[in-house]
């Protein structure tokens, strides 16, 4: 059986540090992947806000594994099932 395996971007989890001085981990309600610069931002924003210091962030993915043909669409089965036949015909001689 054939699978294919692929990463999706899930959320951005973000490590706070509050002006009470507790440390908390947030998820960010939008962002489901952010770059370097984006979280400078996010720092910058956080402080002017008065809200904390934005301590570090983490991409969350999420591997997910299917069966081939779960993947398929009515099209490909089409043109799956001609291969098959034509190949069967052609083991058997039928066809040239």
């Amino acid at each position: 059986m054939n699978t294919v395996t692929y990463t999706s971007d899930v959320g951005v989890e973000l490590t706070v540090k509050r002006p009470n001085g507790e440390i908390e981990t947030v998820m960010h309600p939008t962002m489901k992947k952010i770059t370097d610069d984006q979280f400078r931002q996010i720092q910058e924003g956080t402080a002017k806000a008065g809200r904390g210091e934005v301590l570090s962030y983490k991409n969350l993915t999420k591997t997910t594994t299917k069966n081939v043909e779960d993947l398929m669409t009515d099209a490909d089965r089409a043109v799956q099932k001609s291969y098959e036949i034509e190949r069967a015909m052609t083991l058997n001689g039928s066809s040239k």
